[in-house]
């Protein structure tokens, strides 16, 4: 449709979000623990935002980590049970995290850097959350690190919705789709 093509006008700019992954899987297969808490608070950023579904700011805010959500529980989760799944869980919407590499890093960050309850801290001695400047600052710190260019949340957001229409969904798909992304209101 004309809205289609418009938006994929838009999106032209975006960087190919394939290229993006396959960058931070490289990244990964090096990573030793070794890396300074920054560089791979950096690279676990990224990973989350473009090994999975790249979720909005608000949605990392006070991630948690937890082996089992429990019933009638707010908040947004990582979810790690004992057979070693790893899931997102936003508020009602659970999103399972199939890579491999991704599992991996989010391993290492929990088990090596990271031992506070929360998923994103600023610095290790931190005990609270990232607040959500801080989370953008990150995004634009990391991605000029590891991509070589500033990017925003929102930026790959885009660029994974790009990615998704290059796809060609049916209709009953691309409303799904806006609906995890957060672009409709249900």
């Amino acid at each position: 449709t004309r809205q289609e093509e418009e938006l994929k006008e838009k999106l032209e700019f975006l960087p190919d979000f394939q290229s993006l992954r396959n960058i931070v899987k490289a990244r990964i297969k090096e990573v030793d623990f070794n890396l300074q808490f920054s560089e791979m608070k950096h690279l676990i950023i990224m990973s989350m935002l473009v090994l999975s579904v790249p979720m909005k700011v608000s949605s990392y805010m006070g991630l948690k980590y937890t082996f089992a959500v429990p019933p009638k529980t707010t908040g947004n989760w990582l979810i790690n049970d004992d057979e070693d799944n790893w899931e997102f869980k936003f508020g009602d919407q659970l999103i399972k995290i199939v890579d491999n590499d991704l599992k991996k890093i989010l391993d290492i960050w929990k088990n090596g850097y990271n031992m506070t309850k929360y998923v994103l801290i600023s610095n290790e001695d931190s005990k609270k959350p990232m607040t959500a400047k801080e989370i953008r600052n990150s995004i634009s710190l990391a991605s000029k690190d590891i991509f070589d260019i500033s990017l925003t949340a929102m930026d790959l957001r885009n660029a994974y919705m790009k990615h998704l229409i290059e796809l060609d969904p049916d209709i009953e798909q691309k409303i799904q789709i806006s609906k995890i992304l957060g672009y409709v209101n249900t």
